[in-house]
C-alpha cells in the first residue's frame, strides 16, 4: 500500500505563519499586532508552550500547536498550564531574551491561549469547551495546494471565532475602552455606507476597510488606544474624539473619489470622445503653404481677355495672393 506524504506537526507550520507574519509590511496571518518573542518554552513539571507572543495591547500569549497524536492529553495540559501561569507568571518576564520586546507587556494581569489544531477528531474539541476561565481562541489548520506548493492558513472554530468576527461591521472585540468602542462604532457605521463598494475585514483587534481591492482604512486596537491607519496617504491617526472620526473619514472620502469610474458600457464614452478630439485637433491644425499651393494644370493657357471675362477685371497682385502662396497671371 502506498501513502502519501504526511503533514508536518503544526508546530512547524504555526512557526513559519508567525515569522512570515513578523516580516515588515506583511500581512498578519494569525492576529493583527501579535508579536512573536520565544519559542518552545518549558515550564514547571514538564509543561511546554510552543511559542510565546504578546498581542495587540501588551496581553501575554501562549501558543500550543495539537495533532491528532497530541488530542489526548492537550486539554489537560492546557487546563495545567493555565493553574501555573496563574502562580508564576512573572518568572517568563526574566526568560524573554529581547528586553525591549517586553516592554508594556502586563504579565501579572492575565494572559491568552491560543490553540492551532491539525487533523484531530471532534471530540478534541468537544473537550475544550470543558475548560472553564481560561481566554482561549481555537484555530484550525487548513491547506490548500497551489503552483506545486501546500499552502497554510488557519480558520477560526466556533465557538472560539477569532479569525473572522461574527459581525465586522461592529467593534473589534479587543477594545475595552467604553468611550473609544462608541467613537469606533460610529466611524465604522459611517465609514462603511461612504460607498456600496466598502467591503470590511477584521480580527479581535482591527477592522480593515478595503475597496476596489485597495485598502483604505485600517482601525487598529493598540496598548494605547484606537489608531487610523490610511495606506493612500501613509497617515497613522489617533482616534480619540469626534474630530478625528471626522478627519479620518474625509480621507476615506477623498481616497474614494480619486479612484477612476468604471465604466459598464461595452462602447465607453473615452472612446467616442477620443474620436472627437482628434477630429477638433485636426481641424485646427495651422494651414500650411503646402496645402493650398499652386496646382500644375495641362492644356491651354487662357488669354488675358478670357479671363477678363470670367473675372470681370484683370487679375494684378495683391498682399492677399502673395500671402497665400498663389501666383499672378501675367500675359505672355
Amino acid at each position: 500500500m502506498i501513502s502519501g506524504p504526511t503533514n508536518p506537526h503544526p508546530r512547524t507550520i504555526l512557526q513559519a505563519l508567525l515569522e512570515s507574519g513578523s516580516e515588515a509590511g506583511a500581512t498578519p496571518t494569525i492576529e493583527s499586532g501579535l508579536r512573536l518573542l520565544e519559542r518552545d518554552v518549558r515550564v514547571g513539571e514538564d509543561l511546554r508552550v510552543d511559542f510565546l507572543a504578546r498581542d495587540a495591547v501588551g496581553t501575554p500569549v501562549l501558543l500550543v500547536a495539537v495533532d491528532a497524536e497530541d488530542e489526548s492529553w492537550a486539554p489537560l495540559h492546557l487546563a495545567d498550564l493555565q493553574l501555573w501561569f496563574q502562580e508564576n507568571a512573572y518568572l517568563l518576564e526574566q526568560a524573554v531574551s529581547d528586553r525591549e520586546a517586553t516592554q508594556g507587556l502586563t504579565w501579572t494581569e492575565g494572559f491568552r491561549m491560543i490553540v492551532v489544531a491539525l487533523d484531530v477528531p471532534p471530540r478534541f474539541y468537544r473537550r475544550l469547551e470543558l475548560l472553564r476561565g481560561i481566554d482561549l481562541d481555537v484555530y484550525e489548520l487548513r491547506s490548500v495546494f497551489v503552483r506545486g506548493e501546500t499552502r497554510w492558513f488557519l480558520r477560526g472554530v466556533a465557538p472560539w471565532i477569532s479569525m473572522e468576527e461574527a459581525s465586522l461591521a461592529t467593534v473589534p472585540t479587543g477594545l475595552a475602552d467604553p468611550e473609544l468602542g462608541e467613537l469606533a462604532g460610529r466611524l465604522l457605521e459611517r465609514a462603511t455606507s461612504l460607498d456600496s463598494g466598502v467591503e470590511i475585514r477584521g480580527d479581535r483587534y482591527e477592522r480593515e476597510l478595503r475597496y476596489q481591492g485597495q485598502s483604505l482604512l485600517s482601525l487598529e486596537v493598540r496598548n494605547d488606544g484606537l489608531r487610523a491607519r490610511l495606506p493612500h496617504n501613509g497617515d497613522v491617526l489617533c482616534v480619540r474624539t469626534q474630530s478625528d472620526v471626522e478627519r479620518v473619514l474625509d480621507s476615506c472620502l477623498r481616497a474614494i473619489l480619486a479612484q477612476p469610474v468604471r465604466s459598464m458600457s461595452a462602447d465607453p464614452a473615452p472612446d467616442r470622445a477620443a474620436d472627437v478630439g482628434r477630429d477638433c485637433r485636426a481641424a485646427m491644425q495651422p494651414i500650411t503653404r503646402g496645402q493650398f499651393g499652386p496646382r500644375i494644370v495641362t492644356g491651354p493657357r487662357l488669354s488675358e481677355a478670357e479671363v477678363s471675362a470670367i473675372c470681370g477685371s484683370p487679375i494684378s497682385e495683391s498682399p492677399l495672393g502673395a500671402a497665400s502662396g498663389t501666383h499672378p497671371t501675367t500675359s505672355g
